[in-house]
């Protein structure tokens, strides 16, 4: 790992915990967004989960030691139906919550510069397409 990678300017582990608490703490409380984790959070340790896949993720995508082993993106969010508002709004929440830590402006921008390459593997739903046109709801993540 580069002595100056995203990650280590991130603060490693440790500061993407603090990120990733401070974007579900705002998304949670977004009408908009929460009734997308509501499944999730439904189950035992849904939140643990949670936080603990974005975090693998973000340490991934960020050039941290951690390798993403989780489903594809585009397969976990296929039955979602998550709207490119939904995401934004996300992206919106993280942009905030890393910049209520101090995280550095570069960062931030590259934080979601990443992000935004992975938009068309996550926004699942276009408003403007026939119901025909989605896939069916498939089932929970798995545990």
């Amino acid at each position: 790992m580069p002595a100056d990678s995203l990650y280590r300017r991130l603060e490693r582990a440790g500061g993407l915990r603090r990120i990733v608490a401070g974007l579900y703490q705002r998304v949670l409380g977004d009408a908009v967004l929460v009734p997308y984790f509501k499944p999730i959070l439904a189950r035992e340790r849904g939140m643990r989960w949670l936080r603990w896949h974005l975090m693998t993720f973000l340490a991934a995508a960020t050039g941290g030691p951690s390798k993403y082993q989780g489903r594809d993106l585009a397969t976990v969010h296929a039955g979602v139906f998550i709207t490119g508002e939904a995401y934004d709004r996300l992206l919106v929440h993280l942009l905030a919550a890393m910049t209520d830590l101090g995280v550095a402006r570069q960062d931030r921008e590259d934080v979601v510069l990443a992000l935004l390459q992975l938009r068309p593997a996550v926004v699942t739903f276009d408003p403007e397409a026939t119901p025909a046109e989605h896939p069916p709801l498939e089932g929970e993540p798995p545990t």
